[in-house]
């Protein structure tokens, strides 16, 4: 490598005794320097013309004689100014081949080497760029970095070609973590951006903070949540806690999104999702700040308080109650937290509610209105960025808050509520109840004796059934049923008969598969494929699995199914016994459509 620019100062006497020996020193002398003999791909080398060819000839054959100077790109430029001074050729000549070492040969030779013991081309190749990508991390100087990107006066062509490959923008976002301030290193973050590798750009790269990089990533990012890709969320999450700006931008867009966009109210649930996911962070002063609270701040410090302690407390309950009772009630989006929503749902829903007789019905009033209250709010314009509350339907809210009144009354029975099955279907039609009720059936089976001859009847308790039927009834909660059926899946109940823990497995995969014709797929075999991988489950359990799932399905498969499928249903340890001479079973036939489907 060259001489850093003291060194090149004490040989050539400082810029005084220089003198006027280059046109533009900034342009070449300081990035020869910086970048090698060459200045990377400048090959403006005019030296002044009131330079003395003494000292042209002298720099010249001083940055010949840098290790494989021939290999510069500048070289044949210098060369013909060194000609252009009168200089000697026995002295360029000498100097370019005593400095010549064919390190890039070397490399060449050694690959040819690594081919010929019967190495693979792509695993060479492979070798050589993660040793040069090691070197160059090692190495790396943000500050001549930066002299080399403002010294080219525009954008290196090098950069461009630099971003065209995977595996170097890779290595530029390694880069940019650790140089986090690098001007040259934020731009080949927007160069790469703008060439349309934004879906590639890590979510925790600090150069998301470039607004213009950011909308990019954070469109691309939503994009994968929209279409269900697995980790979209936990990406979306770390995009958008980069920052306090981030993530205030990243709610603003979501914010105007749902009032301005088609269908934009489905973003509510992932903004709820994104900031579960991030409630370790002190950002709900935020969020209550964009559900249009400011106006309201005592009940911004009721919702903040109780969601903050993770506890109700009758008095915030009360002013909450009575604003919401109000002929000006604040906006119900103060009340749709999260964190808040089940507070009350485990507060009203429980196995043995606490709440006081006087008080449960301002938690079904608090619970009905955040269900059951819409509003209309006018649509920002360009002129005008504020929103004016138009108007409040509440035309549903008594109805919501008799009907939970009603299933309150009906789940205090316990297991009698088997009486009451037809009048619970009727109110299961509202979301709210129906998160209700899994929480209760949650509490409810988990109890040491609810499946003491559950196992031994061979029957579907009553519970389970209603499971079943939020299942079909409401998509948005075959999350939380698949949890609760998980939960039940693996807990050990040690009170039971081997025998009759077995059932009860078969018996929850039974409501798994009910899930799986409702259209949860996916998260069902993927569970089920992992929890074979444990082996800790009697293969039985998972035979009865295959034998029931074969039944409700039918082909063209996806490539999805078939990839977590096709694992439990090809091992012949649970699936041997079920296959017949003929070829005509169910096991044989999936396998036999299978072969159709093009997994990599």
């Amino acid at each position: 490598m060259d001489e850093d620019d003291d060194d090149m100062e004490q040989e050539y006497g400082g810029d005084e005794e220089r003198g006027d020996l280059m046109e533009d020193e900034d342009q070449y002398g300081e990035e020869a320097d910086e970048e090698g003999a060459g200045g990377g791909n400048s090959t403006d080398v005019t030296f002044s013309e009131a330079a003395p060819p003494a000292q042209i000839r002298d720099f010249c054959l001083e940055k010949f004689k840098s290790i494989d100077f021939i290999m510069e790109p500048v070289m044949m430029d210098l060369v013909n100014q060194y000609f252009a001074a009168d200089g000697e050729p026995a002295g360029a000549i000498e100097s370019l081949a005593n400095s010549y070492e064919g390190i890039a040969q070397y490399v060449n030779l050694f690959a040819q080497w690594l081919l010929i013991l019967g190495e693979d081309e792509h695993t060479v190749q492979e070798l050589i760029e993660r040793q040069l990508e090691t070197m160059i991390i090692k190495h790396f100087d943000p500050k001549k970095a930066d002299k080399i990107f403002n010294n080219e006066g525009g954008v290196p062509p090098w950069v461009m070609e630099l971003i065209t490959h995977s595996h170097w923008r890779k290595m530029v976002y390694k880069l940019v973590e650790v140089h986090r301030d690098c001007l040259m290193l934020n731009f080949a973050i927007k160069s790469i951006s703008d060439a349309g590798f934004q879906s590639e750009i890590p979510t925790t790269t600090t150069a998301v903070n470039q607004m213009e990089v950011f909308i990019r990533v954070f469109d691309s990012t939503m994009g994968r949540i929209v279409d269900g890709a697995p980790g979209a969320l936990s990406d979306f999450t770390k995009l958008i806690t980069n920052g306090e700006c981030t993530y205030l931008a990243a709610q603003m867009i979501m914010s105007s999104l749902i009032h301005e966009c088609p269908g934009g109210m489905n973003l509510v649930k992932i903004m709820q999702d994104v900031n579960e996911s991030i409630k370790d962070h002190q950002t709900m002063q935020t969020q209550l700040s964009i559900a249009k609270g400011a106006a309201w701040p005592k009940v911004m410090q009721a919702v903040a308080s109780m969601v903050a302690k993770k506890s109700l407390n009758p008095a915030d309950i009360q002013i909450l109650f009575q604003a919401y009772s109000s002929a000006d009630p604040p906006p119900v989006g103060l009340l749709r937290f999260k964190g808040f929503a089940e507070l009350l749902i485990e507060s009203l829903f429980s196995t043995d509610p606490k709440i006081p007789t006087d008080h449960r019905p301002k938690y079904i009033f608090l619970l009905s209105y955040m269900a059951a209250v819409f509003e209309k709010w006018s649509v920002p314009s360009k002129k005008d960025h504020t929103q004016t509350r138009l108007d409040i339907f509440k035309e549903d809210l008594k109805f919501t808050q008799e009907s939970l009144r009603k299933i309150l009354e009906m789940s205090a029975k316990g297991n009698d509520v088997v009486s009451e099955l037809p009048a619970v279907f009727n109110f299961l039609k509202f979301g709210v109840i129906s998160l209700g009720m899994i929480h209760w059936i949650g509490k409810t089976v988990k109890e040491p004796s609810y499946f003491k001859f559950a196992g031994e009847s061979r029957n579907t308790p009553a519970h389970l059934i209603i499971i079943d039927e939020i299942a079909t009834l409401h998509p948005t909660l075959h999350r939380r049923i698949l949890d609760l059926l998980v939960e039940l899946f693996e807990a050990p109940w040690p009170q039971l008969d081997v025998l009759i823990r077995l059932e009860l497995q078969k018996m929850f995969l039974d409501r798994m598969i009910h899930l799986v014709s409702c259209g949860c797929v996916l998260p069902v075999l993927g569970y089920v494929r992992s929890a074979y991988a444990k082996q800790d489950t009697d293969v039985s359990v998972f035979r009865h699995f295959v034998l029931e799932l074969l039944d409700v399905i039918a082909p063209p498969y996806s490539v999805a199914l078939v990839k977590h499928l096709l694992p439990l249903v090809s091992d012949n340890t649970v699936t041997g016994m079920l296959k017949h001479a003929d070829g005509k079973d169910p096991v044989s036939v999936f396998l036999e459509d299978c072969k159709n489907v093009d997994v990599v």
